[in-house]
């Protein structure tokens, strides 16, 4: 299994932290990591509809925008880690 905390989608590196948008789902969400196990890939990121945010996991091919200004709360992802 291979774990990184950066990723190239749509021509633009991702970082932690980065805002996604994914297909057929509401909200912001944070990028967190991409995985790798032998060809199954996804990536795991914070984030959903205000107030009901949660720690997901989605295929990269469902990232549909990949947002050049963070606009959620600047704490969310601090939050999430407990710090």
């Amino acid at each position: 299994m291979k774990i990184t905390h950066e990723l190239t989608v749509h021509g633009r590196q991702i970082h932690p932290g980065t805002e996604l948008s994914i297909s057929k789902e509401r909200g912001r969400y944070r990028f967190i990591k991409h995985v790798d196990n032998n060809g199954v890939e996804w990536i795991d990121v914070w984030g959903g509809p205000k107030g009901r945010e949660a720690t997901r996991s989605f295929r990269p091919d469902r990232i549909k925008t990949v947002h050049y200004k963070n606009k959620t709360d600047k704490n969310l992802l601090a939050e999430r880690r407990g710090g």
